[in-house]
């Protein structure tokens, strides 16, 4: 058995720096990520609004199944 203890009550973060070691280089300014941040707390949030949508969705059909006319020709060259 290994002589290394670890308090239990390190968050996840501290127990993976142990894990890991330190960082090589220092994080990135926040002005020169702040853009990417924005952006990406953006689309976050506008996937969860799009998914909650579709999920609440009802489509009520108002026009009845209407088969094309046999042979009848679009005009698109299929």
């Amino acid at each position: 058995m290994s002589d290394t203890k670890i308090p239990l009550s390190l968050h996840p973060l501290e127990i993976l720096s142990l894990a890991f070691g330190k960082r090589s280089r220092p994080a990135p300014a926040f002005d020169t990520v702040s853009d990417q941040i924005r952006q990406s707390l953006q689309a976050a949030e506008e996937k969860r609004v799009v998914d909650t949508l579709r999920a609440n969705a009802k489509v009520e059909k108002l026009v009845p199944d209407v088969a094309p006319p046999a042979g009848a020709d679009d005009g698109h060259d299929h």
